[in-house]
């Protein structure tokens, strides 16, 4: 006789979101006799949605919602809902709340301010948010590097879930504070000339022929290059932003954090001059 598997132990652990459940998952032997493992078995509606470690303190993808929601409503933040879900089933929660009410014009081209926030069930992505830039013109995104982010914002999913919670909702708080940084960021990179060097910076983390429309590169070093024309650095980020996302078959994760990093060392340049 084969082993059968079989949940035990159900819990509700959020009195508020009763469909959120999760069960020990057992099985019972040949001598009929239930044994335990390691692993806890959630159930979200009526779909198992993950098979996890029972250290794995999973958080509702609801509840992640209707808190950053408080908050914004909290802080009379007007937000326009945009919403990426679902990878494996529903494991993966993305959500990015736009302001709104608070939009910023370069050129015709305009950015809304948002918070983009993250969970899953399955370990893919930690309980987390952080600061984004959407434009408009082709609905593409810019996030902020971690240095202007709040460290502990980004929250594994172990421990006590109601201190998770509560670290959550100050992080959100704190992004909330820090949305000025976003916006001198971005008056900077529109600013900010491109020049050899900076072409010699952007090569290390953008493919060459996104530059090549900027500048005529014959090697690595400043002297090697030459800017073809007056180009912001802002319009070179967004070139490379559409490059990835609707050229190039590339992982959004990926790109997105070689995007962050980039930003951050853009950003490091722009204080030093």
């Amino acid at each position: 006789m084969k082993p059968e598997l079989v949940l035990a132990n159900e819990r509700v652990p959020f009195n508020n979101y009763p469909n959120f459940k999760v069960y020990d998952l057992a099985y019972i032997d040949s001598n009929n006799t239930m044994k335990k493992t390691n692993r806890q078995v959630i159930i979200d509606g009526d779909n198992v949605v993950s098979i996890v470690k029972k250290r794995y303190c999973a958080i509702p993808h609801k509840l992640v919602y209707d808190t950053a929601m408080t908050i914004v409503n909290e802080r009379n933040i007007q937000v326009v809902e945009r919403f990426t879900a679902s990878t494996n089933d529903n494991n993966a929660f993305v959500m990015t709340l736009l302001d709104k009410t608070n939009y910023f014009d370069f050129d015709k081209d305009r950015y809304r301010l948002g918070i983009t926030l993250c969970n899953s069930y399955d370990y893919s992505l930690s309980l987390s948010a952080s600061l984004y830039l959407h434009r408009e013109i082709c609905s593409n995104g810019l996030f902020m590097p971690i240095k202007i982010n709040v460290p502990n914002i980004r929250l594994k999913h172990i421990g006590d879930a109601d201190k998770l919670i509560m670290r959550y909702i100050d992080g959100i708080h704190q992004l909330i504070d820090r949305r000025d940084v976003v916006l001198q960021f971005l008056q900077k990179m529109y600013e900010m000339q491109l020049t050899p060097k900076l072409v010699t910076i952007m090569m290390k983390y953008m493919p060459l022929q996104v530059l090549l429309k900027y500048a005529i590169i014959q090697g690595n070093d400043e002297n090697d290059i030459i800017v073809k024309r007056n180009t912001n650095v802002l319009d070179v980020l967004n070139e490379y932003t559409y490059h990835f996302t609707h050229r190039q078959k590339m992982n959004s994760a990926v790109a997105y954090n070689i995007q962050r990093q980039l930003v951050g060392r853009l950003m490091k340049e722009a204080t030093s001059n």
